[in-house]
C-alpha cells in the first residue's frame, strides 16, 4: 500500500466513527403538539412537518426560544402543506409565541370554528409578539379561528418591533352575526405586511393597531361570501395612543366581489364609532389603494385624524349599502366613494372627498331598506 492509499484509508476509516448527518433533516410525520413541542425544546432549533403531515392539536404548538423555525419540508405547493389542526374543545390558539426572530412558513392552519364552533374570550389562531424583534410569517395558509382573530403580532410593552407577514392566505375567518374576527391584527413597530390574500374575514381584514414605522402594501382583501367591516383599518387608538407616523397603507386591493364591504378603508376612531370625536389618530398615509366590486357602503370613511395623507387612491365600485336606523343623524348617507368630517379630520386629502359626518360608518348595511 503506498502512502497515498494509507491517508485515504485513514480518512475513510476517521469519517466512519463520525456521529452520521443527513443533508436533509428528518422530518416530523404527525402526531400533536406534544410531538412538535418536544422537537422544538432545542434553543434554535428549526423543526421540519412531512409534506401532508397532520397534526391535531388540543393545545399551542408553543416557539419558546429565539431563533426558533417550523415549516414544511421542501416548501413548495400549498397543497402538500403539512396542516395544523384544531380539536381541543377549550383552545383557540393553535401556533404561540414570545420569542424574537423566529420564523413560521408554508404551513396550514386551520382552527375548526365551523366544525368546533366560537370560544367566548378565544384568543388569535396563531397568536405571536411581545418585547420581541424580527418575527417572520410567509407562506401560511390559515383559516376558520374560533377567537377574535387569525393572525396576531401582539405590541407587549410597545416593544415589538420588526415583524414581516408576507405572502399569506387568511380566510375565512368570523361570521357577520356580531361573532366577527379579523384575518391579520398587528401591533408592532417597523412592520411590513405584504403580498398576503385575505378572504371572507368579517370584522376587519387587516387592523393596524398603530404600529409607528409600519407599511402595508400589496394586500389583496376580498368577499365573497361574507359582510366584511373593514378592509383596512387605521381606526384603534390604542396601544400607541393615536401614533400612526410613519405607516404607510399603499397600493392594496380591496374588492368586494359577492360579498359586502362595510367600509374599504377605515381611519380614525370616529369612524370606527370608538371613544369620541376629540379622540385622534395622527400621522399615516393612504395612498394609491383601488377598492373595486359591486357591493360597498364607502370607499374610505376617515373621522378623527391628524397629519394624515389619503391620496391617489381609486374607488371603482357600485356603492348600494343603505343606511341604518342605528346611524347617527346627519350621517353622510351609504354609497358615498370617500368621506371625511373635516372638522376632526385634519392633513391632505384628495379633491373627491365628500366633507360630512362619518362617525361609525360601519353602521351602514347592505342593502337599501324600501
Amino acid at each position: 500500500m503506498n502512502s497515498h492509499s494509507a491517508r485515504a484509508s485513514l480518512v475513510c476509516a476517521a469519517l466512519l466513527l463520525l456521529p452520521w448527518r443527513s443533508a436533509h433533516p428528518a422530518c416530523l410525520p404527525g402526531g400533536t403538539e406534544k410531538d412538535v413541542n418536544a422537537a422544538l425544546r432545542l434553543v434554535a432549533a428549526k423543526v421540519i412537518l412531512c409534506k401532508n403531515a397532520v397534526f391535531l392539536v388540543t393545545g399551542p404548538i408553543v416557539l419558546a426560544a429565539d431563533a426558533q423555525e417550523l415549516s414544511t419540508e421542501g416548501d413548495g405547493d400549498a397543497g402538500l402543506f403539512a396542516i395544523i389542526k384544531s380539536i381541543g374543545p377549550s383552545e383557540s390558539t393553535a401556533i404561540f409565541s414570545r420569542a424574537s426572530n423566529i420564523h413560521l412558513h408554508h404551513l396550514r392552519v386551520d382552527g375548526q370554528r365551523r366544525v368546533l364552533g366560537r370560544l367566548d374570550g378565544g384568543q388569535a389562531l396563531i397568536e405571536l409578539g411581545g418585547d420581541v424583534t424580527d418575527v417572520r410569517v410567509d407562506h401560511i395558509v390559515a383559516a376558520d379561528p374560533r377567537g377574535w382573530s387569525t393572525l396576531h403580532v401582539f405590541e407587549g410593552s410597545k416593544l415589538c418591533r420588526s415583524a414581516k407577514l408576507t405572502f399569506n392566505r387568511i380566510g375565512p375567518a368570523g361570521s357577520p352575526d356580531g361573532h366577527w374576527a379579523d384575518g391579520i391584527s398587528f401591533a408592532c413597530r417597523d412592520g411590513i405586511i405584504a403580498n398576503n390574500t385575505i378572504r371572507d374575514t368579517t370584522d376587519g381584514g387587516i387592523v393596524v393597531f398603530g404600529s409607528p414605522g409600519t407599511l402595508v402594501e400589496n394586500n389583496t382583501i376580498e368577499t365573497r361570501n361574507t359582510v366584511l367591516l373593514g378592509g383596512i383599518n387605521l381606526v384603534d387608538f390604542a396601544p400607541f395612543d393615536g401614533d400612526y407616523q410613519g405607516v404607510v397603507v399603499r397600493d392594496n386591493r380591496i374588492v368586494a366581489r359577492t360579498g359586502f364591504i362595510k367600509v374599504g378603508i377605515a381611519a380614525g376612531p370616529a369612524a370606527w364609532g370608538i371613544g369620541s370625536k376629540a379622540t385622534i389618530n395622527f400621522g399615516g398615509r393612504i395612498e394609491h389603494n383601488t377598492i373595486i366590486g359591486s357591493d360597498l357602503g364607502y370607499g374610505i370613511a376617515v373621522d378623527g385624524v391628524r397629519d394624515f395623507v389619503v391620496t391617489g387612491n381609486r374607488v371603482m365600485t357600485a356603492l348600494i349599502g343603505g343606511s341604518a336606523e342605528r346611524c347617527d343623524a346627519g350621517h353622510v348617507a351609504a354609497g358615498t366613494a370617500l368621506v371625511y368630517d373635516a372638522a376632526h379630520s385634519t392633513g391632505t386629502f384628495q379633491r373627491d372627498f365628500k366633507n360630512g359626518d362619518a362617525r361609525w360608518s360601519i353602521c351602514v348595511q347592505p342593502r337599501i331598506s324600501e
